[in-house]
C-alpha cells in the first residue's frame, strides 16, 4: 500500500507594522491631539466664564433684593456701624441663592473669589479679585458709599439705587487687583485677554479695557459722549 504524505498546512502570519506605518499612526494621534486639546481648553474657559458672568449678573439681582429691604439704597461697600464689621460681601449674603455660593471659592461669611483671580494672601479675606464700586456718585460727589465706625476716616453716604446716573455705563462692580471695593487705582483688566469683567448698574455683564473701566467708575457721564 502506497502511502501519500500531504504537504503541511502552514497557517499565513499577518504581517506586522512597518516603522513608517507606525510613525504615521502617531503623527496622526498627534495632529489630531494638538487640534483637540486647545479646543477642550477653549470649551472648559468658557464655561468658567459663563459661569463667572452669572455670578456677577446673581449679585446685580441680590443687590436690587437689598435695595427692596433697605429704603430703596443701593448696598453699602461697607457698614461698621456699631463695631460690627459687616462687609457688602456679608450685606448681600442672604439675598444670594445657595447654588450660585457653591460655584465659587468658599471665605469667611459667604465672600467668595473670582475663578480667574490668584490671590497674593490666601488668609487675607479683604482680597477677593472682585468688589463693589466705592464712588457711585463720581464725578459730582468723592464720598464714599459707606458707614466707618472710627474717626477721622468716617463717611457717612448711602445712596438711592433709583438715583444713581448713568446705570447704562457705571459700574457696580466688577473685577479688582486685590480689595473688596472698586475704583479707579484697583480696576483689574488682566484676566480676560486684557480686559476685566464688570457688571453695570443696568444689569448688563460686560468685558472692558482699563480706559474703558476707568471712565465706567470716574466718569461715564464721558463714555455715554463717546468721549474715551
Amino acid at each position: 500500500m502506497i502511502k501519500t504524505h500531504k504537504a503541511p498546512s502552514h497557517t499565513p502570519c499577518s504581517p506586522g507594522f512597518t516603522l513608517i506605518e507606525l510613525l504615521t499612526v502617531i503623527a496622526i494621534i498627534a495632529i489630531l491631539a494638538a487640534i483637540l486639546i486647545p479646543a477642550v481648553s477653549g470649551v472648559r474657559l468658557q464655561a468658567r466664564e459663563t459661569a463667572k458672568r452669572s455670578a456677577y449678573r446673581q449679585m446685580f439681582i441680590a443687590n436690587n433684593m437689598y435695595a427692596i429691604d433697605n429704603n430703596g439704597m443701593t448696598c453699602l461697600v461697607a457698614d461698621f456701624r456699631d463695631d460690627d464689621k459687616r462687609p457688602w460681601t456679608y450685606l448681600l449674603s442672604p439675598y444670594l441663592s445657595k447654588e450660585y455660593k457653591n460655584k465659587w471659592k468658599s471665605r469667611e461669611d459667604g465672600i467668595f473669589v473670582d475663578s480667574f483671580y490668584e490671590s497674593p494672601n490666601p488668609t487675607n479675606t479683604n482680597w477677593l479679585g472682585f468688589g463693589l464700586n466705592d464712588r457711585v456718585r463720581l464725578p459730582e460727589d468723592r464720598k464714599q458709599n459707606a458707614f466707618w465706625r472710627k474717626e477721622p476716616r468716617r463717611w457717612e453716604a448711602e445712596t438711592l439705587l433709583a438715583a444713581i446716573t448713568y446705570p447704562e455705563f457705571r459700574i457696580f462692580l466688577g473685577d479688582t487687583k486685590t480689595n473688596s471695593h472698586v475704583d479707579e487705582d484697583l480696576i483689574d483688566t488682566s484676566r480676560h485677554k486684557n480686559k476685566g469683567m464688570f457688571v453695570r448698574f443696568d444689569g448688563s455683564v460686560v468685558l472692558l479695557d482699563a480706559a474703558q473701566a476707568n471712565l465706567a467708575i470716574t466718569d461715564p457721564k464721558k463714555l455715554r459722549s463717546g468721549i474715551e
